[in-house]
């Protein structure tokens, strides 16, 4: 029983330890290097700006209920602000963007422009006779449902006006009826739900909020970096980071450059987060980090979710041994 008991006592630890707070006074400071790529006021307080433009492909109660669900998809993402117009243009758009651009202002102009059709949208109902199984046992008759919607989504980033990415989204759902079904609206809501949630993580990873380094501390083996992610942009407890650096080339045969966000190593946001501020832990490193590089949130299954699964799958197999 012994044995069991160490083991218990071990997975709570590893559960305590992953769900404490970072405290930065413990930790010392670290003179770190500066990188000259500072970003400006703006770029550290404003949010991703995205118009939605309403699917029309001549099926207006489903092109309605697919443009409101990707809308509200995104409005649960603080990185981003949705934008609202009643008629536009990917011109008009453009024009308003090198505007804002120019007056370095903020017009509510469109960063991003998701456009989206339909290209597959079946629904149907086969009937199945009854049918003898074994001696003396049938299966009764029934009605085969099915619900399939099949589409596209694009992304156009603003003002450049080139295809960010183009997202492909499909889901059958089915059924099976005593009797035909010819309303098919609830399923064919739940096949657009399903669909466009699997699209979820593809969206927040697109539009994640940068979060730059103003302070790096250090403990023994254990560097936190002090980012300007917080609650109001995304950051949550948990999320994998990915750590960026800017590296500048110089281009061949030319007077100009280019810049490059090169990654060069992986974090975890702690509970530590402030409304406009977070420390994230680092958990791996490929050179050192320097003020002014950035992390940006990675959603999938976390480092922190990995340690509570294995622990969890720990706690049960112990239960199971000593049941």
């Amino acid at each position: 029983m012994n044995k069991y008991f160490i083991h218990i006592i071990a997975a709570a630890t590893i559960i305590t330890g992953c769900t404490q707070s970072v405290n930065p006074d413990s930790y010392a400071p670290v003179n770190a290097p500066v990188s000259s790529y500072k970003p400006s006021q703006k770029e550290m307080n404003s949010k991703n700006h995205i118009l939605v433009v309403p699917f029309n492909d001549g099926h207006y109660k489903i092109d309605q209920t697919v443009t409101n669900k990707l809308k509200s998809l995104l409005a649960k993402d603080t990185a981003v602000k949705l934008i609202e117009r009643k008629h536009t243009s990917v011109d008009k758009e453009i024009a308003l963007a090198e505007e804002a651009k120019k007056a370095d202002t903020d017009l509510n102009q469109a960063d991003y422009i998701i456009k989206g059709k339909i290209s597959t949208l079946t629904t149907k109902s086969v009937y199945h006779p009854e049918k003898k199984i074994k001696t003396y046992t049938y299966k009764k008759s029934y009605y085969e449902n099915s619900a399939c919607i099949q589409g596209e989504i694009t992304i156009i980033k603003i003002p450049e006006n080139y295809i960010l990415k183009t997202i492909k989204f499909q889901k059958c759902e089915k059924s099976e009826t005593p009797n035909q079904i010819s309303n098919f609206d609830t399923m064919l809501n739940t096949a657009i739900n399903d669909s466009l949630n699997e699209l979820k993580k593809i969206f927040y990873n697109l539009f994640a909020k940068k979060g730059y380094i103003f302070e790096i501390r250090k403990k023994d083996d254990t560097t936190i970096l002090h980012t300007t992610l917080g609650s109001n942009t995304g950051a949550k407890e948990g999320v994998e980071v990915y750590i960026y650096t800017i590296k500048e080339t110089k281009l061949p045969y030319s007077d100009k450059t280019k810049k490059e966000e090169i990654k060069i190593g992986t974090g975890t946001i702690s509970e530590t987060i402030y409304p406009d501020n977070c420390w994230v832990t680092v958990n791996e490193i490929s050179q050192p980090v320097k003020i002014n590089d950035f992390v940006k949130p990675h959603y999938g299954t976390s480092f922190f979710n990995k340690i509570i699964n294995k622990t969890k799958n720990l706690i049960n197999n112990i239960s199971k041994e000593i049941q």
